[in-house]
Order: structure tokens, then sequence, then C-alpha cells
């Protein structure tokens, strides 16, 4: 499938508070892919805000969904806490 876009479209950036989040097979904690053996990762966009804006942003809208927990044992490398 192609999409033409005409040329007086704007060029835009992506959303900086979506971020793509690796999530184990049954999509209930937060994983990567080198901790989990078998491959079996769910990848979900979330919407995700600073610890501030979160609480102000919850408050009025009841539908932001907070990210899950780490899965038992998983512990950030250096790459994964930036």
């Amino acid at each position: 499938v192609v999409t033409l876009i005409p040329n007086t479209v704007k060029k835009t950036f992506a959303c900086p508070y979506h971020k793509l989040i690796h999530l184990s097979s049954d999509g209930l904690y937060r994983t990567s892919i080198e901790h989990e053996k078998d491959g079996g990762i769910l990848s979900k966009s979330y919407f995700v805000l600073p610890p501030l804006m979160e609480w102000y942003y919850r408050k009025y809208h009841p539908e932001y969904i907070t990210l899950p927990p780490y899965k038992a044992g998983f512990e950030l490398s250096d790459n994964e806490a930036n």
C-alpha cells in the first residue's frame, strides 16, 4: 500500500510521550527481549508521562493506562534505565 502525501503538509515529529513497551507474553509485566529466553514478548505502545504530569492528567482522564510493573527478578540495564 502506497500513501501519497502532498508536499504542502508540514513535517512533524513523533509524540515524545508515546513509547514502545515490551511486555511478558501474558501482558501483565514489563520485560525485555534479553530477559525473556523463550522470546514470548508483546510490544505495545503506551502514552507515558513524567510522574507529576501523570498525576494531574489522571485526575481528568480516567482512561489513562499506567505502565504495568516489572516482572519479578527484573533488573534494568543501563540502556533500559534511560
